[in-house]
């Protein structure tokens, strides 16, 4: 077992992982930001006529529901943990939270 564990931590110090901090955060600015361009990409995705839509529309709205997942988590707003996309009840109950908290995209 030790053995092991000294041949991972050989590993991870050559990967450059070892002692490395977790990256920033990102500002809730660019946050909303990137909310804002996924609502409206989104949106395009529900009226354009490209193939696959049911495909796209979910990749579309788990992007979505990732990043509004973050903004709620630096707004101090409670969501849930689990697989995207969300509900839409549960979305649309985030966002009214986290607009009743200040933040706008």
């Amino acid at each position: 077992m030790r053995a092991a564990l000294a041949v991972l931590a050989r590993t991870m110090e050559r990967a450059g992982l070892a002692g490395r901090r977790p990256p920033e955060p990102l500002p809730a600015v660019l946050l909303a930001l990137e909310l804002a361009r996924l609502a409206e990409q989104v949106r395009r995705t529900e009226a354009d006529g490209q193939p696959h839509p049911a495909a796209r529309l979910a990749a579309a709205r788990a992007a979505y529901d990732h990043v509004l997942v973050q903004l709620c988590a630096h707004a101090q707003v409670p969501a849930p943990v689990g697989r995207l996309p969300l509900d839409p009840r549960v979305r649309l109950g985030l966002e009214t939270d986290l607009v009743a908290a200040g933040m706008a995209w």
